[in-house]
C-alpha cells in the first residue's frame, strides 16, 4: 500500500514516540480525575464495569482536550485488543461505537492509524460471528431475544459506520479492503435483505459508495457477481429514498469500467439511464416550496442527487472523448482494409455520384439506426440533452426557492451547474441535435447568468469561498454561451473589483507565510475572473466600449509584473490572443490599434513577460514554466501576425 509522506511521518509519530508527560495544570487534573478511572475500568473483567466506563468515554469523547488524553492514555489499544473481541454483546457493541465516534471526530490520519493497528482484522473477525450467528438462527433472528438482536444491529451499524469513515480517510485503505472478501460479501448480504430497517440499507450504501469510487479491484467484484449488480438496480428502480445512493454507487462502476453510452457491456448500463431518476428526486424537493425540508436524510440525498449529476456531467466529457477515439481508429481500420482490397472491384462500387437519399439509405443500413433516440444514445448526446433539458432548469428551480435549502445543497447546485456548463464548452461538435441543444443551452445560460449569478456578485466582495463557487461557474456559462450573455450594469465592474480583492486576499496570505505551492494556480479567483471578463469581451455580442473596458484591464495585468501571479498574465495574454485574433472584428480598429495595444504588448514582450518565465522554476512548477514558455512563444508570433496584418490593409 502506497500512504503520503505525510501519512507515514503522522503513523510514525502516533507509534514510536515517547508521550511527555502533561506539564498543564487543568489538562493534569482531567487526566487523573476523569480520564484514570475510565481506562482503568476499561480494563476490569466485570462487564458492568467495563459498560460504565464505556458510556463515560463516550461522553468524554465529545469534549476535545479529554478525547486528546483518552487517545494519550491509549485507549485504541485497549478497544481494540479487548474490547471489540469481548464475549459479551453489550460491550462488543459499545466498543464498536466508541471506535466509530473518534473516527467521526478525528481527523483523517486517526482512521490511518487505526487501519494500521489492525481494524481491518478486527472488523473480519466480528462480521465472522455476525454471520455464523445468523446462520445458525433463522434470518429474522427470532431464536434471539430482542435485546440480542439490537445489539447485533447496533454492532452492523456501527461497523459499516467505521468501513465508511476508513474508507474516506485514505486510498490505500480501501485498496486493502479488497483482501478481506468477507466485507464485500457482508454488506451485499444485509443489502438484499428485506428485514432490515431504512437506516441500515442507508448507511450500507453511503459505505458503497465512497468504496466504489475510484477501485477498480471492488467495482470488477461487483459486477462479477450478478446478484450483487442486480441488487443495486433494484433498489435503483425503487421509489425510495435509498435509490439515490444506488444511482451514485452506479455511476461509480460505470465511470471506473468506462461504461458509456456507446459502448456498455449490458444494455442501458450507463449513466444516461440514471439521470431522469435523479432530476426527479431533485424534482421532488423544488417542486412544494412550502416543505421544510427538515429530514437531514432527505437534505443528505438531495446533495448525493446534485453532486452524481455534476460527476455524470463531468464523466460526460471523457465518454464523447472516448467515442471520438474510437471512432477515429474505426476509420483507420476500413481505410487500412480498403487499401489492401481489390481496386478494380472498389472503383466499380463508387463508380457515379450519390444522391442524398442514397447517401442517407447507406447510412441508415451502416448504424443499423432503429429511432431518433438510438441514434442519440450511440452519439452520447440523449445524457447531453437530459443535463441540457431537464437536469438544468430543475436545478435552476433551487435557486428560486433557496430559502428552503441549506448552504451545502446550494454549494452543490452551484457545482453541478458548473460542471454541466464546463461540459457544454468543451464540446466540440457539429451535430444537427448538438447545435439544437446550443441554442436551448443559450437560453438556460442567459438564465444561469441573471438568477444566479448577477444577484450573488454583491455578495462575493466579503465572501470569499461563495466568490469562488461564483467565479467558477460564470467562466463555464460565458464560455459555453459562445459570448452570447446580455450583461446587467455594472457586472464588469463587479468581476473587476472582485479581481482587486482577490489580489489582496493573495498579498496577506503570502505576508503570513501561507503555503499556496500546492494550490492549482491556474484555479484561482484572480484567473477565475480574467477567464469571465475574457469571454464577455469577444465576439459576438460585446460592444466596442465594452470591449476596450476589458482590454485595457487585461492588458494592465502583465503591464502590472512582477506584483501579479504569472497564471495572470498567462491567462490575460490568452484572452488578448483569442479576442484581438481576427481584423475582421468590429473592435479591431477602435481598439486594439487606436489604443495602441500592439505597441503595449511590443513593450511587455521585450522585458518583463521573459523575465517572469525565467524566474519560475520548471523543476517545481512544471505546468506553471510550460505555460510560460508558450504564451511568450505566442506573444511573439501574434504580434508579427498583426503587424503583417496591419501591413497588408495599408497597402489595399
Amino acid at each position: 500500500m502506497t500512504t503520503s509522506k505525510k501519512t507515514q511521518y503522522r503513523a510514525k509519530i502516533r507509534s514510536e514516540s515517547k508521550i511527555k508527560p502533561l506539564t498543564d495544570t487543568e489538562l493534569i487534573a482531567i487526566r487523573e480525575q476523569q480520564i484514570l478511572p475510565v481506562i482503568k475500568d476499561l480494563r476490569s473483567s466485570e462487564v458492568t464495569t467495563k459498560s460504565a466506563a464505556l458510556e463515560s468515554a463516550l461522553k468524554l469523547i465529545h469534549i476535545k482536550k479529554c478525547r486528546k488524553i483518552l487517545l494519550r492514555e491509549q485507549i485504541v489499544k485497549i478497544l481494540l485488543e479487548q474490547i471489540v473481541e469481548d464475549s459479551n454483546l453489550q460491550v462488543k457493541a459499545n466498543g464498536w461505537h466508541t471506535l466509530g465516534s473518534l473516527a467521526k471526530e478525528e481527523e483523517a490520519d486517526f482512521c490511518v492509524h487505526l487501519y494500521r493497528q489492525g481494524v481491518l482484522e478486527n472488523i473480519d473477525a466480528n462480521l465472522k460471528i455476525i454471520i455464523k450467528t445468523k446462520e445458525s438462527h433463522d434470518p429474522q433472528l427470532s431464536g434471539l431475544s430482542l435485546l440480542e438482536q439490537e445489539l447485533l444491529r447496533n454492532i452492523t451499524i456501527s461497523i459499516i459506520g467505521l468501513l465508511t469513515s476508513l474508507c474516506e480517510s485514505h486510498d490505500g485503505i480501501i485498496e486493502a479492503l479488497s483482501n478481506f472478501p468477507i466485507i464485500l460479501k457482508f454488506l451485499f448480504e444485509l443489502l438484499a435483505s428485506q428485514s432490515n430497517p431504512l437506516e441500515i440499507q442507508s448507511e450500507i450504501l453511503l459505505c458503497l459508495t465512497t468504496l466504489t469510487e475510484d477501485n477498480k479491484a471492488i467495482v470488477e467484484q461487483i459486477v462479477q457477481n450478478e446478484k450483487w449488480f442486480q441488487t443495486l438496480v433494484i433498489i435503483k428502480d425503487s421509489a425510495k429514498i435509498n435509490a439515490i445512493y444506488a444511482c451514485g454507487i452506479l455511476h461509480n462502476i460505470f465511470t471506473c469500467l468506462k461504461w458509456f453510452d456507446h459502448n456498455t457491456p449490458i444494455k442501458e448500463m450507463s449513466d444516461t439511464m440514471l439521470v431522469p431518476l435523479l432530476i426527479n428526486h431533485i424534482g421532488q424537493f423544488t417542486n412544494d416550496e412550502d416543505s421544510s425540508h427538515s429530514e437531514s436524510i432527505s437534505d443528505h440525498s438531495l446533495q448525493v442527487a446534485l453532486e452524481v449529476i455534476g460527476s455524470i456531467a463531468t464523466s460526460l466529457q471523457e465518454a464523447i472523448e472516448h467515442r471520438s477515439r474510437k471512432v477515429e481508429r474505426f476509420i483507420d481500420s476500413k481505410d487500412d482494409d480498403m487499401e489492401g482490397g481489390d481496386t478494380e472491384i472498389e472503383t466499380e462500387s463508387i463508380n457515379g455520384e450519390m444522391n442524398d437519399e442514397e447517401i442517407d439509405a447507406d447510412m441508415k443500413m451502416v448504424t443499423n439506426s432503429e429511432s431518433d433516440e438510438d441514434e442519440l444514445l450511440q452519439s452520447n448526446d440523449l445524457t447531453l440533452d437530459r443535463l441540457i433539458r431537464a437536469a438544468t432548469p430543475k436545478i435552476l428551480r433551487i435557486f428560486d426557492v433557496k430559502n428552503y435549502f441549506s448552504d451545502s445543497i446550494n454549494e452543490r447546485a452551484l457545482s453541478a451547474l458548473n460542471n454541466i456548463a464546463w461540459t457544454v464548452s468543451n464540446i466540440d461538435n457539429t451535430t444537427k441535435h448538438f447545435i439544437i441543444l446550443q441554442k436551448v443551452w443559450a437560453s438556460l445560460a442567459q438564465e444561469i447568468w441573471e438568477q444566479v449569478i448577477c444577484s450573488s456578485l454583491h455578495l462575493c466582495m466579503d465572501n470569499m469561498e461563495l466568490a469562488s463557487l461564483i467565479t467558477s461557474l460564470a467562466w463555464a456559462v460565458a464560455r459555453s454561451a459562445k459570448g452570447i450573455i446580455k450583461l446587467s450594469p455594472s457586472n464588469e465592474d463587479m468581476i473587476i473589483s472582485l479581481y482587486q480583492i482577490s489580489r489582496n486576499v493573495e498579498q496577506v496570505a503570502h505576508s503570513k507565510n501561507f503555503n499556496l505551492d500546492k494550490q492549482d494556480t491556474f484555479q484561482s479567483l484572480g484567473v477565475k475572473c480574467i477567464g469571465i471578463l475574457g469571454n464577455l469581451a469577444s465576439e459576438p455580442t460585446t460592444t466596442i466600449d465594452l470591449n476596450r473596458r476589458i482590454g485595457k484591464f487585461l492588458l494592465a495585468i502583465p503591464h502590472s509584473l512582477p506584483d501579479v501571479p504569472a497564471a495572470d498574465v498567462i491567462e490575460s495574454l490568452n484572452h488578448i490572443f483569442d479576442i484581438y485574433a481576427d481584423e475582421s472584428y468590429s473592435y479591431d480598429e477602435p481598439v486594439f490599434w487606436s489604443e495602441q495595444f500592439w505597441e503595449s504588448l511590443q513593450e511587455i514582450n521585450q522585458s518583463k513577460v521573459k523575465q517572469m518565465a525565467k524566474a519560475i522554476d520548471r523543476r517545481k512548477f512544471k505546468e506553471l514554466r510550460t505555460r510560460a514558455d508558450e504564451a511568450i512563444l505566442n506573444l511573439g508570433r501574434f504580434l508579427d501576425y498583426k503587424k503583417k496584418e496591419k501591413e497588408k490593409k495599408g497597402l489595399q
